[in-house]
């Protein structure tokens, strides 16, 4: 058997992110995905990713802001 990381589900769980953030819907038919990795990808979404990425984005400006 062959070890490693198991891609169809690493490409649901991305695609599931872009869509829950971006599209704000949930296609139930779709094999792969469930409600409720819907909302723990929302979750993770907002409670970590836009935080850091925000972060990321503006930390620069802060710190050019603070040389002028």
């Amino acid at each position: 058997m062959r070890e490693g990381i198991d891609w169809r589900l690493v490409k649901c769980f991305l695609r599931t992110m872009v869509e829950s953030v971006y599209l704000h819907e949930w296609h139930p038919f779709e094999p792969c995905r469930s409600r409720t990795l819907f909302v723990v990808v929302r979750l993770f979404a907002f409670v970590f990713l836009i935080p850091v990425l925000l972060f990321v984005f503006l930390f620069p400006f802060f710190i050019l802001h603070s040389f002028y």
